[in-house]
């Protein structure tokens, strides 16, 4: 499936149908390059397709007044957009069955969210104006809503402008590459546990076929460190043993933190340039380098995992930080890869 159609309607730059001012764009598939000087809705667009689909990386997106249509000192009440996706394939059409409308015979999916500005009394009985938000499917906006776990089919995956690369590439708690690594297919059995397989006379051992089972592997050869075994026994004889109270004893132990599961260990990874064959060690690489390299992250799972949202990808500035033949081998690399 594909996104051919976006209509909005009162948001930010884009104004009413009754004055001609909103926008009604076709999308044929495939690259689409949005061109325009500042302040012309580049970004209004991205937001909005933000907002009605979500992102794989769950950024979160707030409305508030200044998302409303102004002009002449007047605020618009409300604001509309429209996707439509048209070519679904069976599957998808099996997946997003009860949102499907239908247009000779073929299903199509047309997505609406509506924000209102709307006045309610607080506890105090004061005034106060709130937003209140429905996304719903079908041709008028009003047909079932979108709930549960097909929001997570409908994601779409969003690149920032002027994104810190190497931030989002660290190791570090729900670090962007531990969402990317978890989803992959490649990785689909990766946090079963596993044995060390049996050493052959003569040959190197093999580590175990799972990361959770290496991790485990490598947790049981700390703990018998002697180092480790050390510090722990003096920890014990010489501390806790001294503070504990009655037939309580406090014992300590000395573990890798939060090794249980996948997520935790894909959290301890990060993903950079490896070093050209003249420098053994790692360097550190200009920003334009390191963009490259999360947007490689990103499509790689894009186009890996039909089960982490949908082939769409926004990219904000892809050209930042890049010199002219690289932003030129950039567009005609998604150009590419968008036929496929």
């Amino acid at each position: 499936m594909h996104l051919a159609q976006l209509t909005i309607e009162n948001f930010r730059v884009f104004g009413s149908r009754a004055e001609k001012k909103n926008l009604d764009l076709r999308i044929t598939k495939g690259l689409t390059v949005l061109v325009g000087e500042n302040d012309s809705g580049k970004t209004a667009i991205i937001d909005a397709l933000r907002l009605v689909l979500g992102t794989t990386s769950q950024d979160y997106l707030r409305i508030n007044e200044d998302d409303f249509y102004k002009a002449s000192g007047k605020i618009a009440a409300d604001f509309s957009i429209y996707c439509r996706f048209e070519n679904l394939t069976e599957d998808e059409a099996a997946r997003f069955l009860e949102w499907l409308s239908f247009e000779d015979k073929e299903p199509v999916l047309e997505l609406t969210l509506r924000a209102y500005r709307v006045t309610r009394k607080n506890r105090s009985g004061v005034d106060v104006s709130i937003i209140e938000v429905t996304n719903r499917s079908g041709a008028d906006g009003q047909g079932k809503a979108l709930e549960g776990d097909v929001r997570s089919f409908l994601r779409l995956t969003y690149l920032k402008p002027l994104r810190d690369a190497e931030s989002e590439m660290s190791a570090g708690r729900g670090s962007r590459l531990s969402q990317l690594l978890l989803h992959h297919p490649k990785l689909a059995d990766q946090d079963k546990p596993s044995e060390l397989p049996a050493v052959n006379a003569g040959e190197p051992p093999k580590p175990p076929p799972t990361l959770r089972g290496i991790m485990a592997t490598a947790e049981t050869w700390i703990k018998e460190s002697p180092a480790i075994i050390g510090a722990k026994e003096q920890l014990n004889k010489d501390y806790l043993s001294n503070l504990s109270v009655g037939s309580e004893k406090l014992t300590g132990e000395i573990t890798i933190g939060r090794s249980a599961d996948l997520k935790g260990i894909l959290e301890k990874l990060e993903l950079w340039l490896a070093p050209d064959a003249a420098m053994l060690d790692r360097t550190k690489h200009g920003l334009g380098f390191n963009n490259l390299l999360f947007m490689a992250a990103e499509l790689l799972l894009l186009s890996e995992s039909a089960e982490t949202g949908l082939p769409l990808l926004l990219s904000e500035e892809p050209e930042a930080h890049l010199h002219p033949q690289l932003q030129l081998r950039l567009m005609e690399f998604l150009e590419e890869k968008s036929k496929g």
